[in-house]
């Protein structure tokens, strides 16, 4: 479907149900307002699904605050036909101003996570199709 027209809900209720539950942990390596976190069960170091969260507060600038920003990066390594690692990512990030309300902000949040999985959106992810 086209995205011009498509539809998201909101204020909804989203969770995830079904599928297999993957542990992630944190492995200790450093950043910078953030953690990573490894995919606990994993056995192979090549194909570890890592997850990468930063959390980076408002500036105070001039006696006024910036923007707030949230990153978040997913890594899903694969390997390929020919032997080689390929670093399949998803990253997403979210910039809001101190004063823009929690409430507003999980709304923000759900408007995002729509358009990764509404049916709407579908032909977008898989082909890149925008018409």
């Amino acid at each position: 479907m086209a995205l011009n027209n498509s539809s998201i809900l909101i204020a909804p209720t989203l969770a995830a149900t079904a599928g297999t539950v993957i542990t992630m942990i944190n492995d200790g390596k450093t950043v910078r307002n953030g953690i990573h976190l490894i995919d606990a069960g994993s056995t192979d170091y090549r194909t570890m699904k890592q997850i990468t969260a930063k959390a980076t507060p408002p500036p105070l600038q001039g006696g006024m605050y910036g923007m707030a920003k949230n990153t978040v990066s997913i890594l899903s390594p694969s390997i390929d036909s020919l032997g080689r690692i390929q670093f399949n990512k998803l990253y997403f990030e979210r910039s809001v101003h101190s004063e823009f309300s929690a409430a507003d902000r999980v709304i923000l949040n759900a408007l995002g996570a729509q358009t990764l999985f509404d049916a709407d959106w579908s032909t977008f992810w898989t082909t890149g199709g925008i018409l």
